[in-house]
């Protein structure tokens, strides 16, 4: 209160809401019960739903960001390995950046591609940082990735891996799998600690491990929810192109001639649309997963 007025109003300072704010305030991790890893799949299928269009667009953004990677798997030798690790690890780079942006968008509560490019543009020193690290982090796995082996897949090199030395390999497997792991327990919650919460890229990836390692449970339950389900479209998909395929009248043991039947063309241009849909419909609600978890265990209005 003014003393020289005793009827003036007293001021107070006047919280913002989280859409008008450009970062949060973050608590330290909480653990969260069991089950709110199954919630956090249910509330982010109901939030892609609303938002369709702009996941969308998203989704087409991350494919041109991981083209040049697509690319250099083709096309590249194995004689130009530094080249794919290159282009590998410089993927990271607008992986950060696109997941922070969609992390900072779906704060904002409903989807939109401009507010992922403002949620890109407000923290574009920390998340480039933070792309640094994932490529720094992410090196072991992009040697592995672009060894001649991965590129060429050959079954053939393979088996005779494992029939040669299988102790060796089994290990080789099983440590590339626990790097990886790591990995993505530190990068996880990165993103949206940067963009949303306006913590530092190092911290964060740290603060982000933490915080996968006291909720195992959560996570391990929506793994199994999101196994179950992809085993389960998998054989729905089996199932519908085959009932196409009957239904075009092309027998599945017709292989003589089979690839200048119009028909199958028209089949396979289906599938490949439906399957372009299905991952873009994967990483929206990944991504929505990826927020809700984040709010679950860190935000303030987050639920105990």
């Amino acid at each position: 209160m003014n003393p020289d007025n005793p009827y003036q109003a007293p001021q107070a300072d006047v919280e913002t809401s989280a859409g008008d704010t450009q970062t949060q305030h973050v608590h330290p991790a909480r653990r969260v019960r069991a089950g709110r890893g199954v919630a956090w799949f249910n509330e982010s299928f109901v939030n892609v739903l609303r938002s369709t269009p702009g996941w969308f667009v998203f989704g087409l953004l991350f494919a041109v960001a991981y083209l040049p990677v697509l690319i250099s798997s083709i096309a590249l030798e194995s004689s130009l390995r530094a080249a794919h690790m290159l282009a590998l690890s410089t993927y990271y780079i607008p992986l950060a950046f696109l997941t922070g942006g969609a992390m900072y968008a779906c704060h904002q509560g409903r989807f939109r591609i401009v507010n992922v490019w403002r949620g890109m543009t407000q923290a574009k020193g920390p998340l480039l940082v933070l792309g640094l690290w994932y490529a720094f982090l992410g090196l072991p796995g992009s040697y592995v990735s672009s060894s001649p082996l991965v590129i060429e897949a050959d079954p053939v090199a393979y088996q005779t891996l494992f029939e040669n030395d299988p102790g060796r390999a089994i290990a080789v497997v099983l440590a590339v799998l626990v790097y990886y792991t790591l990995f993505i327990m530190a990068a996880y919650f990165a993103p949206a600690l940067v963009s949303v919460g306006g913590v530092s890229p190092a911290p964060a990836l740290w603060r982000s491990f933490k915080a996968v390692m006291r909720n195992t449970l959560p996570f391990l339950l929506l793994g199994l929810v999101i196994l179950g389900l992809g085993i389960a479209l998998i054989f729905l998909f089996g199932i519908a192109m085959f009932i196409a395929i009957s239904v075009a009248g092309i027998g599945v043991l017709s292989a003589p001639g089979l690839e200048q039947d119009p028909s199958m063309a028209i089949i396979g241009l289906i599938a490949i649309f439906l399957y372009v849909l299905f991952l873009i419909g994967v990483l929206a609600v990944g991504a929505q997963i990826q927020y809700a978890g984040f709010k679950d265990v860190f935000l303030d209005n987050a639920d105990d």
